[in-house]
């Protein structure tokens, strides 16, 4: 018998579009389950709450205080539960040292958790002065700072444009070369100090802070977010069972498009010669996409939770044997 879902759950981070992410993922007793970004806990409790004793979820996160903390939340589920300090880009390694050919379903929530954020000393974000670190899993190197200290002013406009889609990159590379010069810039403050020095116009910013860009753009750098990413798309479709599922949540415009682009490719449509024959139906392939377009929070749960505003829902489900 799967638990009653119950009222929201202290955590340290509200997880995002859950009825979304169950309506897609359908999580049904037995089976094994992959949450591979697990955070903490907010949508491996749902997914726990569901597949039953006979059920196997495996949680996956970089974050070694995230696993510690999953590891003490879902121990009340009576499902088989086992959370594992590993990216998700190392799925197909930790089902193998496991002993498992295929799963019924896989989540991947790609966004940041509260708990990081909200903690100056991990260095996530300018709102909460702290070191200038954004790692999440703090034992890679380099940290922001350290990158900053060493990279060419073209590297980091290059980062800046790349993964932030910042139109001033050129001179906020150029004024953090100058700043670093005269002092390291070692604390999430110092930075967007220094990003706000090239935006004399703020007022004409809009309601998002001309440092977030930067912020992110970093933040992707230093965790090898789309390289990672970029691993995990080119290898899921072989570990899913038939009418096994995916669900990714992304919140940036790079990563929805590599996921829509993926997910394409594998229904056997990336072929744009094939795409434009007169031929009815999908042409054979893996996939099905469930989510024709990306699917969104409702306006109820922006309001009650600003870090949702971003998010966007993809889905696909395996077709052919494995």
């Amino acid at each position: 018998m799967t638990e009653k879902p119950t009222e929201r759950e202290e955590s340290p981070h509200l997880p995002v579009m859950v009825p979304q992410v169950l309506e897609y993922l359908n999580p049904k007793p037995g089976g094994i389950w992959i949450d591979g970004t697990s955070g903490f806990g907010g949508h491996s409790s749902e997914i726990a709450r569901r597949i039953g004793e006979s059920g196997r979820l495996i949680g996956l996160d970089v974050d070694p205080e995230a696993i510690d903390y999953c590891r003490n939340r879902l121990k009340r589920f009576p499902c088989s539960t086992e959370f594992v300090q590993a990216g998700y880009e190392d799925l197909e390694s930790v089902l193998d040292e496991r002993k498992i050919e295929r799963v019924d379903g896989i989540l991947l929530d790609l966004g940041i958790s509260s708990a990081q954020v909200d903690r100056a000393e991990r260095g996530f974000s300018f709102r909460n002065e702290g070191p200038l670190d954004m790692r999440m899993d703090p034992d890679r190197s380099p940290s922001a700072a350290e990158w900053l200290a060493e990279a060419e002013p073209k590297e980091i406009r290059d980062v800046l444009q790349k993964y932030g889609e910042e139109k001033r990159a050129h001179a906020i590379a150029k004024a953090i070369a100058r700043e670093r010069d005269k002092r390291p810039i070692e604390t999430t403050a110092h930075l967007a100090e220094i990003v706000l020095s090239c935006f004399p116009d703020r007022q004409r910013a809009g309601n998002v802070h001309p440092a977030t860009r930067t912020f992110q753009a970093l933040r992707i750098l230093v965790n090898r977010e789309l390289e990672r990413l970029e691993t995990f798309l080119s290898s899921f479709v072989k570990r899913l069972e038939t009418k096994g599922r995916v669900v990714i949540l992304s919140y940036h415009s790079l990563e929805d498009r590599m996921v829509k682009n993926a997910f394409r490719d594998a229904t056997g449509k990336m072929d744009p010669v094939l795409s434009k024959l007169p031929i009815k139906g999908e042409i054979e392939g893996t996939l099905k996409v469930l989510t024709r377009k990306a699917v969104r929070p409702t306006e109820t749960e922006c309001l009650e939770n600003p870090r949702a505003r971003s998010a966007k829902l993809r889905a696909a489900e395996r077709t052919s044997k494995p």
